[in-house]
């Protein structure tokens, strides 16, 4: 039997794209040649006639350009893109990003580990501002960390990832888009993709495949703290939901509950409402019984900090 070829397209988001935009294409001009498919978003926004025209100046004949006619949110325009996507697998690249030549090793990767739909790739990256690089981020220095683990790291010191770079199997993404779509901004959207219930195993290229802008309209600079919160808490009860780690999950249960009253006080309240809203999950996931017996130990810290607060008054 022939063995099938691993295909894989460049998904590229574009809202407001600007100088930006203009230079990513340079970079994808460059060096996208290898993808099968280049797909191309542009969003509703106050420059997207110029974002498609500079669109169109990608010379790479496979190319397809979606242009919304509604504004989404990055959230919503990322799952719009990933069902027109046909490939094995996708590899992510943000509008004010670039693609490097050392992009060709995320294709070598996945063939050399036998083609697996479990395998998610992270990208190492440079970072960089308008004016100089500013260096080069790499978690993974073995072969491979399986999802737990990386996980189980993450909560212990918080890995510096990116979705730029990110190369997965697009079949799991798309089985996981109901749940994606809660997301508000997509904090900690890009860890869930890396560690969906669909991967086993994490790698990471050891040479730069992207460079990372840093400038002061990047997404994660203008995110507001409650949105923070909210998708941290969707983060955390996915993986306690698809955690078969009996230890692992205890700790996501302490890190749930950590982020849900974590918050100002008047942060705490809404947190409180978003996870009950949500908690559906529990049920269609691991049953009535679980979903009580956890709701229980939230319940339970709830009456006790509200306990504390009416002593402290009286005191």
């Amino acid at each position: 039997m022939e063995k099938k070829s691993l295909t894989i397209s460049l998904l590229v988001p574009v809202y407001n794209g600007g100088i930006y935009w203009s230079q990513c294409i340079e970079s994808i001009n460059n060096y996208g040649s290898l993808f099968d498919n280049i797909l191309i978003s542009i969003n509703k926004g106050t420059s997207q006639l110029e974002d498609i025209h500079n669109a169109n100046k990608i010379s790479i004949k496979n190319k397809n350009i979606l242009i919304q006619d509604k504004l989404l949110s990055p959230v919503e325009h990322f799952c719009e893109i990933v069902r027109h996507v046909t490939t094995d697998y996708v590899f992510i690249l943000a509008h004010d990003d670039l693609l490097l030549e050392n992009v060709y090793l995320v294709k070598e990767k996945i063939m050399k580990e036998g083609f697996n739909y479990n395998i998610s790739i992270l990208g190492t990256f440079k970072f960089f501002n308008d004016s100089q690089e500013l260096g080069t981020v790499r978690e993974i220095y073995d072969n491979s960390i399986s999802k737990d683990e990386f996980i189980e790291y993450d909560l212990a010191k918080y890995f510096d990832i990116n979705i730029s770079g990110m190369c997965l199997p697009v079949d799991s993404i798309k089985v996981n888009l109901k749940y994606i779509t809660k997301f508000t901004r997509g904090i900690r959207l890009d860890y869930l993709l890396l560690t969906n219930n669909k991967i086993i195993k994490i790698y990471q290229i050891n040479k730069p495949t992207v460079a990372i802008r840093i400038h002061e309209k990047q997404e994660g600079k203008i995110i507001e703290q409650r949105e923070r919160f909210l998708d941290s808490i969707l983060y955390f009860m996915y993986h306690l939901i698809e955690s078969k780690d009996i230890i692992l999950k205890e700790k996501l249960k302490k890190e749930l509950i950590f982020v849900i009253f974590y918050p100002l006080k008047k942060l705490q309240f809404y947190s409180v409402l978003f996870y009950f809203k949500n908690t559906f999950l529990f049920i269609s996931k691991q049953g009535i019984l679980k979903y009580l017996k956890f709701n229980m130990e939230i319940l339970s810290f709830i009456i006790q900090k509200s306990l504390n607060r009416i002593l402290k008054a009286f005191l």
